[in-house]
C-alpha cells in the first residue's frame, strides 16, 4: 500500500475476527519459507481464534491495531506485563503481526513504540520463532537477542523453537 495512511488505536470487541485474520494472514506468508507444510496449514481463522481474540480484548491487556484510512484492520500488537518469572524484565510483547502488503510503511514501528509507551518505556521482551526473517526488523527496532532464554513449546503438536529479544527503550524528548 502506496501512501495509505494508517491509524493506530485500540481494539474493540467487534475486531475480532479481523484481528484473527491479521494474526493467521502473515504466519502463512512469512513462515512458509521455514515451516513444515502441516504447520501453514493449520494457521487459518477459526471460530475458537476470534473466541480467543474476543477474550484478549476483554481484558484490557495492551492490544492495539493499524487500520487504513477506510476502516481496514492491517497490523495488531497485543502485550502485557509478563507472567513470566524466568524473565527478568516486566513486559511481553506476545504479539505484532502487519499484513505483507503492508510491511514497510511504518507500522511495525509505531505499534512498538505505542507498547513502549503503555509499558512506562520500561524494558520488555518478545519470542520470535527461529529462522523467522523479521529479526532483522526487530534488531534495528533495538532488540538484542537473549538466546540463554530461548524456549521451546508445542503448539497443535508442532515444536516450535522461540528466539528471546529483549527491548530497553528511551522515552523520545
Amino acid at each position: 500500500m502506496t501512501k495509505t495512511k494508517f491509524i493506530i488505536r485500540p481494539a474493540r470487541h467487534e475486531d475480532a475476527a479481523a484481528i484473527a485474520d491479521v494474526n493467521m494472514n502473515p504466519r502463512r506468508r512469512c513462515y512458509a519459507a521455514f515451516m513444515p507444510p502441516e504447520f501453514i496449514a493449520a494457521n487459518i481463522v477459526t471460530p475458537q481464534r476470534i473466541a480467543n481474540w474476543q477474550q484478549r480484548i476483554a481484558q484490557k491487556d495492551f492490544l492495539y491495531l493499524g487500520e487504513t484510512e477506510n476502516g481496514k484492520i492491517v497490523a495488531l500488537a497485543w502485550g502485557s506485563p509478563s507472567h513470566n518469572p524466568e524473565i527478568p524484565i516486566p513486559f511481553e510483547l506476545h504479539a505484532l503481526y502487519v499484513l505483507p502488503d503492508c510491511q514497510g510503511c511504518g507500522l511495525g514501528r509505531r505499534l512498538i513504540e505505542k507498547f513502549a509507551e503503555y509499558a512506562g518505556y520500561r524494558p520488555f521482551y518478545l519470542y520470535m520463532l527461529k529462522n523467522n526473517p523479521v529479526a532483522g526488523f526487530y534488531r534495528h527496532m533495538g532488540g538484542i537477542r537473549h538466546p540463554e532464554y530461548d524456549i521451546q513449546k508445542t503448539w497443535q503438536s508442532f515444536i516450535l523453537e522461540e528466539e528471546a529479544f529483549f527491548f530497553h527503550p528511551q522515552k523520545k524528548i
